[in-house]
């Protein structure tokens, strides 16, 4: 009655589930078959009633075929590779003397190979593409730029070659997950001219050769944007002493106290009218005229003083001032007249000028503690599942089943799903 209810269960799911676990179980016995083919009756590829029965007795040496069958795949894969790479060699010679062939011999097309160019060739390894890359298209290496002769600019170590060096620039520490060398030099926009440095013949044939520091000073490199801060902070100090020269009053603190009061009580003034006329501006006049009536009662040369302080009242008394009222239309008028009044004092632009360099050099500071764009930190645990994983038997024979699925199932006219080899 069990062994009834789970074939029942396994026909519908089949049938009604797009991809059921079912259909992978018969993708593996048609893999099966496919390299053994007297392993297992045909029939098990379309009924699995005498299989579960099969399975639920033990299944006696199943396993041990299963193995067998694994080893027969891997190396029948094996001598297919030998044989690809046989009549890749017989077929380079002709195009070694200008011969083509249309298709080109064992050109990739798409869906081969997991890493893809963007010519529409496909590599079963990122090394690879990386080679075809540099061979067919010219395009290099992330450090290639920065490579000239063998010794590391920054560190000042001899690494014997060209490549040695690129290796070391390419190297991402486990520990800070960055590679300090690299990061120096592209944020100080160190260009090289490339220059290959291969191996002395005096030291070919050791099997270990060490890097070697180099004798002079270390290399100097400060990043890029370190001159442009400097000179944001000079044009600052500028401004600053500009700001420092104000002619002041003979009582500074006493004139202050009076111009803020003076400022305060123009603009009450101004409100009052506004709200005894007509609330119509082109009447009382803009308020901006009114300020300047006032400040036109102060001494001339003091008019870079009474320019600063004007832009002190305005950001802490106007508020204040401006919460009186009662008129929302006046209050707009008010913040617009402080604001046409102080945008052409030089003051108010030198100040605007200082705060503007400030936020600048605070932003490129942020930036300069970032590093730049580099390859991602090494992952063992990540590399070692991916060799496992290529050397595995199960997940060949998995991914090879997957592919085989995908390829032969089918549904005839009548509804039943069969599967067929292509």
């Amino acid at each position: 009655m069990d062994q009834a209810l789970l074939t029942i269960f396994s026909i519908l799911e089949f049938q009604t589930l797009p991809q059921p676990w079912i259909s992978g179980l018969f993708a593996d016995l048609l893999w099966l078959r496919s390299i053994l083919p007297d392993s297992t009756p045909e029939h098990w590829t379309t009924d699995l009633t005498e299989a579960i029965e099969f399975w639920q007795k033990g299944a006696p040496g199943w396993k041990a075929l299963i193995k067998r069958a694994g080893r027969t795949h891997l190396m029948q894969e094996a001598m297919m590779i030998d044989v690809h790479k046989w009549h890749r060699k017989f077929f380079q010679t002709p195009e070694k003397q200008s011969a083509s062939f249309e298709p080109a011999f064992l050109v990739r097309v798409g869906g081969d190979g997991d890493y893809h160019c963007f010519c529409g060739r496909h590599f079963d390894t990122a090394q690879g593409l990386f080679t075809h890359k540099r061979k067919a298209h010219g395009v290099f290496s992330q450090e290639h730029d920065l490579l000239t002769g063998a010794t590391c600019p920054v560190c000042m170590t001899h690494f014997w070659t060209t490549q040695r060096l690129q290796q070391h620039l390419a190297y991402i520490s486990r520990r800070t997950g960055r590679n300090a060398c690299y990061q120096v030099l592209r944020k100080s926009w160190y260009l090289a001219e490339y220059e290959r440095t291969k191996l002395p013949l005096r030291v070919l044939g050791m099997n270990r050769i060490e890097a070697i520091p180099t004798e002079g000073p270390a290399g100097h490199f400060p990043p890029q944007q370190v001159a442009q801060i400097q000179s944001w902070q000079k044009e600052i100090q500028q401004l600053e002493s500009r700001l420092g020269d104000i002619q002041l009053p003979r009582s500074p603190a006493e004139a202050d106290e009076q111009l803020r009061d003076g400022l305060t009580r123009t603009t009450q003034t101004w409100l009052q009218q506004f709200c005894d006329g007509p609330f119509d501006i082109s009447v009382v006049g803009p308020l901006e005229d009114f300020w300047f009536d006032y400040l036109s009662t102060w001494p001339p040369e003091l008019d870079d003083w009474y320019a600063d302080r004007l832009l002190y009242w305005g950001q802490h008394d106007l508020p204040d001032v401006v919460a009186e009222f009662q008129d929302g239309e006046a209050e707009g008028f008010a913040d617009d007249a402080f604001y046409e009044v102080t945008k052409g004092m030089p003051p108010c632009q030198m100040r605007d000028r200082i705060s503007f360099l400030q936020q600048c050099i605070q932003k490129v500071a942020e930036d300069i503690r970032q590093d730049v764009t580099h390859r991602p930190k090494y992952d063992p645990e990540a590399a070692g599942r991916v060799r496992a994983r290529r050397k595995d038997p199960d997940v060949i024979q998995t991914l090879f089943c997957s592919k085989l699925n995908g390829m032969m199932k089918s549904e005839t006219s009548n509804g039943t799903v069969v599967y067929l080899m292509t």
